[in-house]
């Protein structure tokens, strides 16, 4: 126990504590280079070189730790030496040796990867994270530790460690050597105290307290710069926005229109890790293909959360709303065709229908003796045809006429329809060109519903927009003239 206490002496200790600032300044260091190194992929190798070396030294500060915590706790606790720079340092290396102890499975990990041992680093990979900062959190207890042991040893506690170093050489001296050794010891003692006062009187003038304290505050200056780079790196994040610059433009009919995304992040192009990121960003849109004027979309941004942490990107704006635009609306079923266009069809057919039976029949030479009694509409459809997005209305007549010969006249019946084509919103219908057809039937006895049965059968698929079938038979009828 006795030769225990004659090693750890709080100047000792002290001197570990500096040790310690001085490791925990180069692994600042090693780091600024191996960030240097990893900016570029060009040189990974002297990376992973820097970082080897960087676990080999944390194993170091880690050990150094655990003596420094030890040797803390003897002398509070065994030798009740419970001044308060004791405490100050105790507190911080403990703090500095739990933040070690936790990061101790991600350097591990970092050590195992350097090395080329995936199978071991990826055991290690659920450890990593928030690595970083519990690092920094040691890296400044180890620096404020350092810091506080300079002030201890050569300001404020020059004289009493001093002192209490050569009482304790002198009372091991005494029991070990005897009365010669004593003597000597205490010539040790007064010349140590001579030291001891010179300082302290240089401390008091004027100008050495002007020195003393430039050069403590020169010294705070260098570790508080040092820590605030450090975390300043460690926390530091280049902003980077995903959608500021998405364009987006939709194609298709609306009801069933389909987004294109185009985005191109504005981001450092020499940067390869951050193009390495920008290019494994994926964009999409809710309800892609079932999209209609008017809607309101959200183009969204999916990215590797670890890729942005590990290439220390702050990720902005991964959403951003659209109006869906610029689709052609279609007109699928009747009723969605706007009223002021489907308002003219039944007249536009009618015309087109009376002047195709006017040059049929009475304006033709070899039927002059046909006239017209009647038309009367019996029904109407519609069909929509995907392939050019159109739609079409067929309008069906049923036209009494009337065939007068020398002796007799005969009354007959015929079914007509006219279609109306290219019913759609990129250009107006065409009424001028429109034309009526005439429904073949052949039979006997004609009606209505017969009509419109043989028309459907033509037409499979039509929507039935009207039906309105008189529900009588028709068949020629002769009629004898009056002499």
């Amino acid at each position: 126990m006795e030769k225990l206490k004659k090693y750890v002496t709080r100047k000792n200790l002290a001197y570990g504590n500096l040790a310690l600032g001085i490791i925990a300044l180069i692994l600042v260091l090693l780091y600024f280079m191996a960030v240097g190194n990893a900016s570029s992929l060009s040189d990974m190798q002297g990376a992973l070189s820097t970082m080897r070396n960087m676990c080999n030294l944390f194993y170091v500060v880690f050990i150094l730790l655990l003596g420094l915590v030890a040797g803390y706790a003897f002398r509070l606790f065994q030798m009740k030496d419970k001044i308060f720079a004791n405490s100050v340092l105790f507190g911080c290396d403990v703090f500095a040796l739990v933040m070690a102890f936790i990061s101790l499975p991600a350097v591990q990990g970092i050590h195992a990867f350097t090395k080329g041992d995936l199978g071991k680093a990826l055991v290690y990979s659920g450890s990593m994270s928030n690595s970083g900062t519990i690092l920094v959190l040691m890296v400044i207890a180890c620096l404020i530790s350092a810091g506080f042991s300079i002030y201890v040893v050569f300001v404020k506690k020059t004289e009493e460690i001093d002192v209490q170093n050569v009482k304790e050489d002198l009372a091991q001296g005494v029991k070990n050597a005897g009365e010669t050794i004593s003597k000597a010891g205490e010539s040790a003692s007064q010349n140590v105290s001579k030291m001891s006062d010179k300082i302290k009187a240089y401390y008091q003038t004027e100008k050495g307290k002007k020195n003393v304290l430039l050069i403590g505050a020169g010294a705070l200056v260098v570790v508080a710069l040092i820590v605030g780079v450090s975390i300043y790196n460690a926390v530091k994040r280049t902003p980077i926005d995903l959608t500021k610059q998405c364009e987006v433009s939709f194609e298709g009919v609306s009801g069933e229109g389909q987004a294109r995304i185009s985005c191109e992040p504005d981001y450092d192009h020499t940067n390869s890790d951050i193009e390495m990121f920008v290019n494994d960003v994926t964009y999409s849109v809710e309800k892609d293909g079932k999209l209609k004027n008017g809607d309101k979309v959200v183009v969204k941004a999916q990215y590797s959360e670890a890729t942005a942490d590990s290439c220390k990107l702050k990720v902005e704006n991964t959403e951003k709303e659209f109006v869906v635009e610029g689709l052609e609306v279609v007109y699928k079923k009747f009723a969605e065709v706007p009223k002021k266009v489907s308002g003219q069809f039944e007249s536009e057919a009618q015309k087109a229908l009376d002047k195709y039976l006017k040059q049929e029949y009475t304006d033709s030479f070899f039927n002059d003796d046909v006239s017209i009694e009647s038309t009367k509409l019996i029904a109407v459809y519609y069909m929509y045809n995907d392939y050019d997005r159109s739609g079409k209305a067929y309008y069906l007549y049923r036209a009494s006429l009337l065939e007068t010969e020398e002796e007799y006249s005969e009354k007959f019946v015929e079914y007509y329809y006219v279609p109306i084509t290219d019913i759609n919103t990129r250009e107006d219908v065409d009424f001028k060109n429109l034309s009526a057809r005439k429904l073949y039937m052949y039979a006997d006895e004609l009606s209505d519903q017969l009509a419109i049965d043989e028309f459907k059968e033509n037409y499979s698929g039509v929507e039935v927009v009207k039906e309105q079938p008189d529900g009588k038979i028709y068949k020629e009828e002769r009629i004898e003239n009056a002499n």
